[in-house]
């Protein structure tokens, strides 16, 4: 049972390609996994860097209102009118931040539509809202702040 080295090494060559293609099957699936996950908005969307400058962001949006005197940007969370917050972001396409809002105590929409750039700005980054959704939903604010 002795093998020549051209067939061990056409054997070794084709475990290699064997390998590498199961690699590359597996990063695949990883991705698309993981893309799966963050449009569902299972696992995270920050990456660590980013998750540091929104930190540093809500910092220097807290720092701001401080020194401006903006007193009430820490904000009591809102109760109440959690459905009609759910049908704003809906309509927007935005549902996916419904539990957020919920979580950081945003559920009021008569309370959000008085509050301040400041205090909109902090209930952003408290909901992790990348600066596009934040756009559409500052927009819709706007709007209907103008109807009235």
């Amino acid at each position: 049972m002795s093998q020549s080295v051209e067939q061990v090494v056409e054997e070794f060559v084709a475990l290699l390609l064997l390998i590498g293609a199961a690699l590359l099957l597996c990063r695949r699936w990883y991705k698309k996994g993981t893309a799966a996950q963050q449009k569902q908005g299972k696992g995270t969307c920050l990456g660590p860097a980013e998750a540091a400058e929104q930190k540093k962001a809500l910092t220097r949006t807290m720092s701001a209102a401080a020194e401006f005197g903006d007193r009430d940007v820490e904000m009591s969370p809102a109760r109440g009118g959690v459905q009609e917050v759910g049908a704003h972001l809906a309509e927007l396409k935005l549902q996916k931040y419904r539990a957020d809002f919920e979580r950081h105590g945003y559920d009021d929409w008569q309370k959000i539509l008085t509050m301040s750039e400041k205090q909109l700005a902090v209930m952003f980054v408290m909901v992790r809202m990348p600066p596009k959704d934040a756009k559409l939903l500052r927009d819709r604010i706007m709007q209907q702040l103008a109807e009235t």
